[in-house]
């Protein structure tokens, strides 16, 4: 394409690309997506990739200059394994290159990418890797209705269904499922390391015990997401722009909202979202926690908190050592909020017809 406006002249290249109907075995995938002659590719799935227990097949490379566009319809990319021998680093690797994934069948629920423990012979594997790795400055973009499963048990290390350092990985209306049931050290959904960018618009996260998101880098915003059943749900240790019109469903002990620890971590604005706390499902456990929707500590910084509700055992808890900018200016809560929680010329008064203490 060439531009000309008075003096000024420039020229853009641009690679078109039709779709591929892709009917070939995981080898053949696997080959399409890594050749390098070919810098783009826009590959539709016709049927599932199903690949048990063949550690030499993965991680499929999106290499450097290398763009693919991949639509999985209501088709399946699923890897297991039944052994130890046979863990992967991840399904995908994004390694300075550019990966865009979508769903266009007519059940996009079922369209998703799948790595899962598949040893069911009563033995109990710890579950390892990623379903997604973005790195080096790659480009991760998971398009509407794009469907992501991790599937592990006891034990697990080392697990997320995306994993980016030094990347940038934007969603768009995702569905995540993450079933680890019990993850040990290094597990959860996403991660978003230092030197990282990720942004969340829109989707639903469920199931895992593990954390929906644990994030080092930026994150521009998360918006509109539906979160169930996390132990933390969001923990913070670098830099969130804004969490807004987000829902918190989780257990009534044990569980935490949003936790965000040390200098480094910073939340600007907390804003018409929902905190709910199941009170039907509870623990006889003596030691169980009670259920916490904001908690910041070790020097965090809390922007403002806005508009929010929650029914938590305990709504927000800071530490003495953390900075609070504005505080809340507005909301509902189940609790009375301390006054060093309040901005400027707020105050909690009990209201006795919602039988909750508002913020206003």
């Amino acid at each position: 394409v060439y531009a000309e406006c008075g003096t000024l002249k420039g020229v853009c290249e641009v690679n078109v690309g039709e779709w591929i109907e892709f009917d070939g075995d995981i080898k053949a995938f696997k080959k399409l997506i890594e050749d390098k002659k070919s810098p783009l590719e826009y590959i539709k799935l016709t049927q599932d990739l199903v690949t048990e227990d063949a550690p030499n097949l993965f991680p499929i490379v999106i290499p450097k200059g290398k763009t693919v566009h991949l639509d999985v319809v209501e088709n399946s990319i699923f890897y297991s394994y039944t052994n130890t021998g046979n863990y992967v680093s991840s399904v995908f690797l994004i390694d300075e290159g550019s990966f865009f994934i979508r769903s266009t069948g007519r059940d996009k629920r079922w369209g998703r990418i799948v790595l899962m423990n598949g040893n069911d012979d009563g033995d109990i594997l710890a579950s390892k890797g990623n379903v997604i790795e973005n790195r080096n400055g790659g480009l991760l973009h998971l398009e509407e209705n794009s469907y992501l499963s991790l599937l592990g048990t006891y034990g697990t290390k080392s697990c997320y269904i995306v994993y980016n350092t030094d990347s940038t990985v934007l969603c768009e209306n995702i569905n995540i499922d993450d079933l680890l049931d019990a993850p040990g050290d290094n597990a959860g959904s996403f991660y978003n390391g230092k030197n990282s960018n990720m942004t969340i618009k829109g989707g639903l996260f469920r199931y895992g015990d593990s954390p929906c998101i644990i994030n080092y880098g930026v994150i521009d915003v998360i918006e509109d997401v539906y979160f169930t059943y996390s132990t933390n749900v969001i923990e913070n240790y670098g830099t969130i722009g804004r969490i807004s019109y987000c829902t918190f469903d989780t257990y009534a002990y044990n569980r935490k909202g949003i936790v965000c620890s040390g200098s480094n971590a910073i939340v600007y604005e907390i804003s018409d979202s929902s905190f709910l706390f199941n009170r039907d499902v509870f623990s006889d456990n003596p030691n169980d926690e009670p259920s916490t929707a904001i908690e910041f500590t070790s020097g965090a910084t809390l922007g403002e908190i806005k508009n929010c509700e929650t029914n938590a055992a305990i709504p927000i808890i800071c530490d003495d050592t953390v900075k609070i900018i504005v505080g809340i200016s507005s909301g509902k809560f189940s609790k009375p909020i301390d006054e060093k929680y309040l901005a400027t010329g707020r105050t909690c008064v009990y209201n006795e017809e919602e039988q909750m203490y508002i913020v206003q």
